[in-house]
């Protein structure tokens, strides 16, 4: 990867040179906007790749690696509490609550 890509891509959310690199803040954000001409898929899972930031060196460059990834659904089905396996389920609700999510 580009070490300047992927700094300016983090710079916005966690900024390396601060002191509390080690116990960040981030403040990302995604939404997701309703499309009636498409609808949603309740089987929807949300991937989360979790990127460390390493100084190698006594310059401020940084080295990145991937730690893990953690998976969520989105949608559960309002009877039996699980994410839906199929796409044409009829009725899903939103997979609301804190979430602690391993990361694997």
């Amino acid at each position: 990867r580009d070490k300047k890509l992927v700094y300016g891509k983090l710079r916005k959310d966690v900024d390396p040179r601060s002191r509390s690199v080690r116990s960040p803040i981030y403040n990302g954000r995604k939404e997701f906007r309703w499309d009636s001409k498409k609808g949603w898929d309740p089987t929807i899972t949300i991937v989360i790749e979790v990127t460390g930031l390493e100084r190698t060196t006594p310059t401020p460059d940084f080295e990145t690696s991937i730690v893990g990834f953690a998976l969520i659904n989105v949608f559960v089905d309002p009877e039996t509490g699980e994410q839906p396996l199929n796409s044409s389920i009829p009725e899903y609700v939103l997979n609301e609550g804190a979430f602690q999510i391993p990361i694997c």
